[in-house]
C-alpha cells in the first residue's frame, strides 16, 4: 500500500514539535520498558534518536511506498524492538502500546500546534494509516523472520534426532529416536542414501529403540528406505522393535520376511561384522 500526502501544505509538518515528541517517547519508555528490564536506558535513548530522525525523513517526503528505503529502515528498528522486547520477557502488547504511544503523540502534537483545519484532518487521517501500515508490515516482517528461526531450529532438531554415524568401515548405524511420521521417514531416506554414497557403506544398521509410534504409511516409508539402500548394495539390519512396535506391524499385516531384524543393537552389530566377515572375539585373559 502506497501513502501519498503530498498535497497537504509543508508547513502543516513543520507544526510537528520533534523534540517533544522524542522527549515523551523517551520518557514513556523508561516508565513501561526500562522498569521492565525489556529495555535499557541506552537503548531507548538510541532507538528513540533513530525513530525520530527516520520519521522527520519520511514525513518530508510527501509519498510512501513499501520500497521506500528510509521506511524498509523503519520497519527494520521496529522489528528490532519487537524483538528484544520478545526476548526478554515481554509480550507483543507492550510493543504496540508503544506505536500508539508514538501515534498519539504525534497527533496531539499537531492538534496542539493550530485550530482544526482541512489540511490537519487529512495529516490526522494520513497519520492513522501510516501507523496502521507500519504497525502490519512490522508484524509481517516479524513474522516471516520468526518463521525462518523455528524452521532453522526444526533443520538443528531433525539433524540431532536423525544422526548416522559410521562406527565401522563400511558400516553406518541409525539410531531413530521419537515418532517417525512420513515426512521425517523421507528425509531420512535422502540423507541416509546420501551418506551411504558418501562413505560407500555395505551395512546399514536402523535402530528403532527410541521409536515410539509407527503406522502403515511410516512402515511402508521405512521399508522404502531399506530396499533403496539395498539397491546402492547396502545391507539393511533392522535392531531394536520394542514390544508396542512389533505389535502394531503383526496388526499392519506388513511383510518384513525380506528384511533382516535383530533384537538390539549389539547383535545387529555382530551380525553387520559377520557379513564383512569379520570376527570379534574376547582378548584371552593373561
Amino acid at each position: 500500500m502506497e501513502l501519498d500526502y503530498s498535497h497537504i501544505g509543508p508547513e502543516v509538518l513543520d507544526r510537528i514539535d520533534m523534540s517533544t515528541i522524542a522527549d515523551s517517547i523517551a520518557e514513556f519508555a523508561d516508565q513501561t520498558l526500562a522498569s521492565q528490564r525489556y529495555l535499557n536506558e541506552n537503548e531507548i535513548r538510541d532507538y528513540t534518536f533513530e525513530l525520530i530522525d527516520l520519521f522527520s525523513g519520511i514525513l518530508k517526503k510527501g509519498h510512501i511506498s513499501g520500497s521506500d528505503p528510509a521506511y524498509q529502515t523503519l520497519g527494520r528498528l521496529m522489528m528490532e524492538v519487537h524483538g528484544k522486547i520478545q526476548m526478554r520477557g515481554g509480550s507483543a502488547e507492550a510493543f504496540f502500546r508503544l506505536i500508539q504511544f508514538v501515534q498519539a503523540q504525534f497527533m496531539e502534537s499537531l492538534l496542539e500546534q493550530a485550530e482544526p483545519s482541512d489540511e490537519i484532518r487529512r495529516m490526522l487521517l494520513y497519520l492513522i494509516r501510516f501507523f496502521n501500515k507500519l504497525v502490519m508490515d512490522t508484524f509481517r516482517l516479524y513474522q516471516m523472520e520468526k518463521e525462518r528461526t523455528v524452521e532453522a531450529q526444526q533443520n538443528e532438531l531433525m539433524a540431532v534426532a536423525t544422526p548416522i554415524t559410521e562406527i565401522w568401515d563400511g558400516v553406518l548405524s541409525l539410531p531413530i529416536i521419537g515418532t517417525l511420521d512420513s515426512s521425517r521417514a523421507m528425509d531420512l531416506m535422502e540423507k541416509l542414501l546420501q551418506r551411504i554414497e558418501e562413505v560407500r557403506a555395505r551395512v546399514i544398521i536402523l535402530d528403532l529403540t527410541g521409536v515410539s509410534t509407527i503406522d502403515t504409511q511410516v512402515m511402508h516409508h521405512l521399508i522404502q528406505v531399506i530396499r533403496a539402500a539395498g539397491l546402492m548394495g547396502a545391507r539393511a539390519i533392522l535392531t531394536g522393535i520394542r514390544p508396542c512396535i512389533a505389535r502394531s506391524l503383526a496388526s499392519l499385516t506388513i511383510n518384513l520376511d525380506d528384511i533382516q531384524t535383530k533384537a538390539t543393537l549389539s547383535e545387529g552389530l555382530k551380525e553387520a561384522f559377520r557379513s564383512l566377515g569379520f570376527q570379534v572375539t574376547r582378548p584371552q585373559a593373561e
